[in-house]
This record gives structure tokens, C-alpha cells and sequence, in this order.
């Protein structure tokens, strides 16, 4: 169990820094869990380890080294079938290419990503995947489009909003 804690530390150290935009924080402990991942074979860990690298060389603008990493971690994650997760990845995914300019790679991305998420009701990803959308549309100028996915990440952000407070209501 004690490899398995610190695997989850150093991921969860991982998220920290990324969130934080600080990257050589974030890669010096994404590889360290990426290591004993790989090395423990915790397939899970791995996944969020390769998407963390990945997302990091994005914030670089380091977008070749990205794409190698999330597509090693989409890959793993459709073999785990890790559906959130993947989720995730694809929209990160789908940043770099709008970071290349690739918009029509990017929308059909992004369009996965909105899949996968009605099929599995996860309402937060939901949400995120039509924002993604929306800016997306906008930036190349289809603003009906990009209305349309604004809205409806609109009603979904409600509608966990409001789940959220029924919640706390019955605790």
C-alpha cells in the first residue's frame, strides 16, 4: 500500500502545480508518479500522470511534445475504457489543436468528448465540453453555434449547481 500512497501523492502534487501553472513543478512530479505508475503497474495513475505531462507541455506551448503524451494517455484510457478520464484528455486534446490552428480537428474532438459524457451522464465534463465547444465556435466565428453550446453549458453548470444545493439541503 505504501508505493500506492505516494503514487497518488505525486499525482495529486501534479494537479497542484498545474493548477498553479507552475510546469517544472508539475513534470518533476508527474514523472516521478509516472515512474512508480509504470513500475507498480497502477494503470489508473499512469493515465492521469501522461495527461498531466501532457497538459503542462501544452502550457509551454510545447504542443508536439503535448500531443505524444495525451495521445499515450487516450490511448490508455479507451483500453482501461477510464470514460471521465478520457474525457478529460480529449479536451485537452482538443486545446492543442486549436493551439495549432487545426479548428476542424479540434470541433470533432471536442464533439467526442460531448459524446461521451451524455452517454455516461457525467454532468461536470458536460459542462466543460460545451464551454470548450462554445469558445471554439467563436473563435472561428460561427456564433450561433457558439451561443447555442453556451447556453447549454449554462443549463448543465445549473443544473450541478443545483444538485449540489439539494445535497446540502438533505445533509
Amino acid at each position: 500500500g505504501h508505493t500506492r500512497v505516494e503514487c497518488i501523492t505525486y499525482i495529486n502534487l501534479t494537479q497542484l502545480y498545474l493548477v498553479m501553472a507552475n510546469c517544472d513543478r508539475t513534470l518533476e512530479n508527474a514523472l516521478r508518479g509516472l515512474q512508480l505508475s509504470q513500475t507498480y503497474g497502477y494503470e489508473l495513475f499512469e493515465i492521469y500522470a501522461l495527461h498531466n505531462i501532457g497538459h503542462c507541455h501544452l502550457q509551454r506551448k510545447h504542443t508536439a511534445h503535448a500531443l505524444d503524451y495525451l495521445n499515450r494517455a487516450l490511448e490508455r484510457a479507451r483500453a482501461l475504457a477510464a470514460k471521465v478520464i478520457e474525457v478529460s484528455i480529449l479536451l485537452t486534446l482538443g486545446a492543442a489543436y486549436r493551439e495549432l490552428q487545426q479548428f476542424a480537428q479540434a470541433q470533432s474532438i471536442g464533439h467526442q468528448a460531448l459524446t461521451i459524457t451524455q452517454a455516461i451522464g457525467s454532468r461536470q465534463e458536460q459542462y466543460s465540453a460545451h464551454l470548450f465547444l462554445s469558445e471554439l465556435y467563436e473563435q472561428v466565428g460561427d456564433f450561433a453555434q457558439a451561443l447555442a453550446h453556451f447556453k447549454q453549458h449554462q443549463a448543465v453548470k445549473e443544473l450541478v449547481f443545483n444538485e449540489k444545493a439539494d445535497q446540502r439541503l438533505k445533509v
